[in-house]
């Protein structure tokens, strides 16, 4: 299961009938949280047994899932839940949450290697801030993965836009730039030229 850095997620029992559970214990690297239902349709008591859970723990009273807020990055990791019902013993639910960011505007940088015959070549950079490993690109309308590509650009074929699209699973985020922008003078490094000798 995914969750957003900053944000909430919750851990889904699942139980057919809610009503017969008397204890939760919630565990993960560290003791989570102990749960007690004293009588069916009262709030759950809940005790957060570790410190780095204070104020973020709390628990449906409907269905008793547990609700992690604030998301942080160490928060990723297996988790368990020992149900213990008034019939049937305890069942053991488990978890593997990972965390990611919730994915801004990416910016687009460019860099003119050549222009020859009325074509530019550039090369497009497209990146977002706070990158970790699970950010993917793809380009649009070219189809390319990676965050770097290579373009061709006739300077009579202007009409269209390029769009970079970060992506990530639990969000995505699209910038543009047109084709006129493409071989504009401004902003672009040139590749040094070569010194020749006499």
């Amino acid at each position: 299961m995914n969750g957003i850095l900053g944000e909430t997620v919750t851990f889904p029992l699942n139980i057919p009938e809610p009503q017969q559970v008397v204890t939760i214990s919630w565990r993960s690297t560290t003791s989570v949280a102990f749960v007690t239902i004293e009588d069916s349709g009262t709030a759950p008591k809940v005790f957060v047994a570790h410190q780095n859970y204070n104020n973020r723990i709390s628990v449906s009273e409907q269905n008793y899932n547990l609700e992690m807020s604030n998301l942080r990055m160490e928060d990723a990791g297996n988790y368990e839940a020992d149900i213990t019902l008034e019939t049937s013993g305890t069942i053991t639910k488990k978890y593997k949450l990972q965390i990611y960011r919730r994915l801004g505007k990416p910016k687009i940088t460019k860099s003119l290697m050549t222009s020859v015959n009325s074509t530019c070549n550039v090369t497009l950079t497209c990146f977002v801030e706070e990158e970790d490993n699970n950010v993917n690109y793809s380009w649009s309308p070219l189809g390319e993965e990676g965050n770097v590509i290579q373009i061709f650009q006739r300077h009579e074929d202007l009409e269209h836009n390029y769009t970079c699209t970060a992506w990530n699973p639990v969000s995505n985020s699209s910038d543009s730039i047109s084709a006129q922008q493409l071989c504009a003078g401004e902003q672009l490094s040139y590749p040094p030229q070569p010194q020749l000798s006499l």
